[in-house]
């Protein structure tokens, strides 16, 4: 089976070098990093469909890196079905806030909680 992700990074470094962009210029073009472009290419990083959809309109590849991606992005790591829409979530989210399941407000309150 080839490796879809694979698929996805050639396809990135076929368009520009087709395209005669630097990844330098390709990363500026798009609004993502340098690092992030060379890592695709490289195949050692996977990125977001956001950051997947401006490369493609940057190379002009017509939604041809969409797909890729989106064929890609069907290799990630399955979850248990009880933690599925937690990761979907996480995946979508433009904010990351921490919270802590053994902080609430009562115990914020508990010295002025009367006591029997």
């Amino acid at each position: 089976m080839v490796n879809r992700r694979l698929r996805f990074s050639e396809e990135v470094r076929r368009l520009r070098e087709s395209a005669g962009l630097t990844q330098n210029r390709l990363a500026e073009r798009a609004h993502v990093s340098q690092s992030q472009v060379s890592g695709i290419e490289a195949g050692t990083k996977w990125t977001t469909r956001r950051a997947a959809e401006r490369i493609d309109t940057a190379l002009n590849a017509g939604g041809v890196l969409v797909t890729r991606f989106a064929e890609g992005d069907k290799e990630t790591i399955s979850y248990a079905s009880w933690f599925a829409g937690v990761a979907k979530a996480e995946a979508a989210a433009r904010d990351l806030f921490e919270w802590n399941p053994w902080c609430s407000p009562a115990y914020f309150n508990a010295a002025s909680t009367p006591t029997s």
